[in-house]
């Protein structure tokens, strides 16, 4: 429950201390390579989003659920290829024609085959029409183009695309590089919320100070590698409600969806470990006990 205060009280005194992580580098590749494992091949997840190595995704979903691919020069870049050149006009369009998928546009047909080949051009229409109608067919759609990962598989031979990673540091540059860009996501998040609650801007350096590299960081940005952005969660942090901070990320960031029925499941156990890091049960008082039985009741 959240702590009182009086008027001469800092505002940032009532928010969850964060607990610092040791040795946070080791822990976040641990963390990631348990959750979203690593791939040295592009391949879809489960949400049909292109993705790398540890969970580094090629095309990102904005709050409005609109898809944007990353830009070529950008994904050279990421991929060490930058000069030379990897990814090919062919890799490209590849990726364009899966952005067009998700944001429910079939891409452009061969006009040539589609007048000569009946079975294309039946593949062709049916795949439009899902497309076209039905958000929950668009990531099945999309794994038709870039096969999606699979556990023990050989991933040269399921390799669409010309390039391939197989150098550890680069695996890791990019696992870095992913991590931090949601890093930054979340402390905006906390900052913009710190501020409607009335912070200074000597608050929010301290707390800011304190909140780098804390289980309470790592978590949240271990829900944005899911596209899970939980305000409520950091309102519930900055409030000092451990219970309802520890439930917004066990329960209410895995709610059902339309598109997201096949793999809650698996979401689940994810976020019941994020939880359980972000708000060990055995550190709640006996207040915040009862509360959280509480929260778990309506859920």
């Amino acid at each position: 429950m959240a702590n009182a205060v009086n008027q001469n009280t800092p505002k940032n005194a009532r928010a969850i201390p964060p607990r610092p992580v040791p040795d946070y580098d080791a822990q976040r590749r641990n963390h990631l390579k348990d959750r979203e494992g690593v791939v040295p091949r592009v391949y879809t997840d489960s949400a049909g989003i292109p993705t790398i190595g540890v969970g580094h995704a090629l095309i990102t979903k904005d709050k409005n659920g609109h898809y944007t691919l990353r830009k070529r020069k950008d994904i050279d870049r990421d991929l060490g290829g930058n000069p030379p050149s990897i990814v090919t006009d062919d890799d490209y369009k590849r990726l364009q024609d899966v952005e067009a998928l998700l944001n429910g546009k079939m891409p452009e047909k061969d006009t040539d085959r589609y007048v000569k080949d009946e079975e294309y051009r039946k593949w062709y229409d049916d795949r439009k029409k899902r497309v076209e109608t039905d958000r929950k067919e668009r990531p099945g759609i999309a794994q038709e183009l870039i096969p999606p990962y699979k556990a023990g598989e050989n991933s040269k031979e399921r390799n669409v695309f010309s390039f391939y990673l197989d150098k550890a540091d680069r695996i890791q540059a990019l696992s870095r590089k992913a991590w931090n860009e949601h890093r930054d996501k979340v402390w905006a998040l906390v900052e913009a919320e710190a501020r409607s609650h009335g912070w200074s801007d000597a608050e929010i350096a301290r707390y800011k100070k304190a909140f780098e590299g804390s289980w309470e960081e790592m978590m949240l940005t271990s829900l944005r590698f899911n596209n899970v952005r939980s305000p409520e969660a950091v309102k519930a942090l900055l409030d000092g409600d451990r219970a309802k901070f520890r439930a917004e990320i066990e329960f209410r960031s895995n709610l059902k969806t339309e598109d997201n029925e096949e793999f809650r499941d698996g979401l689940a156990r994810r976020r019941r470990d994020e939880a359980e890091k972000a708000a060990p049960l055995a550190a709640f008082t006996e207040a915040e006990k009862k509360r959280w039985s509480a929260l778990v009741a309506e859920h």
